[in-house]
């Protein structure tokens, strides 16, 4: 067995109903096992497709990021008011239905912390000429359901009819207006059209930005008051992004978060008992029974790896490790409760930057306390299979790595045990 010994404390305890307490000495002696893969891992899974690009509800863009990655956002606004109050001449307040559409904006606001370079970039607008599906859009098709399939005229969500740019500075502003003509806000009114939209890109190479509001306003003039100008505002909208090359698969380790989300799926077959390492089995007799009541703490350790530089996090990723109730389902299988917190657990997105390397402990206590006594506290059976995921998904356009299995840094657990049977008379 590959077991390290980690930590040793040792502890005495009195005993209240002896009147010496040396007469029965109980000294439990607490220790931190940690079990490399080999000895507590089975079958390891990256399991992807989690959730759609257009749950994130944030815009994406970039432009042979990295020297490959290449991002476009799409948006359809929802209708906007047909009708208005309007003063008349006479001070009187009445609606009015006929307006005369002037101009429209898109002001999108981006993630300052989030957008790389921070110097000007130029941001373009084209209007959609192909009906497109938000939860399903990808570079290559523009609708890609059981139903239909259909792709774009030209990948990236071609043809599309130029309507605008903007140049947003991140240093000066964290937002851009593109103006759009009367033509195109009439038209993007009809809200019987699946090909309305806009397609929104960057023109600067080497850049990657994300935007998180997306807003159109129209200015219209009333019939009953052609001196006053109202400003109208679209009714909510539909947003994702589609982008080229996919992440490739990975082989050797693990994934987590993207969009769709990634997750990787663990096996854990536990050892009835220990008989090592020669530090434990000098303090207590070996081979020592893995009960559930010496389990004070479990947690999963990994280990953080470069990640795909064009798909790196860009802000914390935060973990979340569940139970696969039903292994035999998966991927659709239903999990467990958190076992971090429904806060989940945040790993910085510098951790997976460079050499990596950085550990990340997992908490999964009650998963291994079940498991070690075959069933759970409502009496079910215990799983043995965990997903670590994203606490959302998906989370974020980026997703982590971890080394996986057979590799330095792979997988281990740790445990915190407390041996207190060594009982013996004088």
């Amino acid at each position: 067995m590959s077991a390290a010994l980690a930590l040793l404390v040792g502890c005495e305890e009195l005993v209240p109903t002896a009147t010496d307490a040396s007469l029965i000495p109980i000294e439990p002696v607490t220790v931190e096992v940690v079990l490399g893969f080999e000895d507590f891992g089975g079958d390891v899974q990256v399991l992807g497709g989690f959730g759609s690009r257009s749950d994130l509800n944030l815009g994406f863009l970039a432009r042979q990021f990295t020297g490959s990655l290449d991002a476009r956002t799409l948006v359809r606004f929802g209708s906007y008011p047909r009708s208005v109050s309007v003063r008349d001449s006479l001070g009187v307040t009445r609606p009015d239905s006929a307006l005369t559409l002037l101009r429209g904006r898109i002001v999108l606001r981006f993630d300052t912390l989030r957008t790389n370079p921070s110097g000007p970039i130029t941001i373009t607008a084209a209007a959609t000429e192909t009906a497109w599906h938000a939860p399903s859009a990808t570079w290559e098709l523009a609708v890609d359901t059981v139903g239909d399939q259909t792709a774009w005229q030209t990948p990236g969500g071609g043809p599309a009819m130029p309507v605008g740019s903007a140049v947003l500075n991140i240093a000066e502003s964290d937002s851009v207006v593109i103006l759009v003509d009367s033509a195109t806000v009439a038209a993007w009114g009809d809200t019987t059209n699946a090909a309305r939209g806009v397609l929104l890109a960057v023109e600067d190479e080497g850049v990657r930005v994300e935007f998180v509001q997306a807003t159109l306003r129209v200015e219209a003039r009333p019939s009953i008051n052609v001196d006053t100008i109202v400003d109208l505002t679209a009714a909510g909208r539909e947003l994702t992004f589609i982008s080229t090359p996919d992440p490739d698969p990975i082989a050797d380790g693990l994934r987590v978060g993207g969009a769709p989300a990634w997750r990787s799926i663990l096996t854990i077959e536990l050892p009835d008992s220990l008989r090592g390492p020669p530090e434990l089995c000098a303090l207590v007799t070996c081979p020592l029974e893995l009960t559930s009541e010496r389990v004070n703490q479990a947690e999963l350790v990994l280990t953080t790896s470069d990640a795909d530089a064009a798909f790196r996090p860009s802000g914390a990723l935060l973990l979340d490790v569940r139970a696969v109730l039903a292994p035999e389902l998966l991927p659709k299988s239903p999990l467990g409760a958190s076992l971090v917190g429904i806060l989940g657990q945040a790993v910085l997105p510098e951790l997976f930057a460079g050499d990596a390397g950085e550990i990340v402990s997992l908490p999964m206590s009650f998963f291994v306390r079940d498991l070690i006594r075959g069933e759970t506290l409502d009496g079910g059976p215990a799983p043995n299979t965990l997903a670590v995921l994203t606490t959302f998904e998906p989370l974020s356009v980026g997703f982590g790595s971890f080394v996986g299995p057979g590799r330095p840094g792979a997988p281990q657990l740790s445990l915190i045990l407390t041996i207190s049977n060594n009982l013996q008379i004088p």
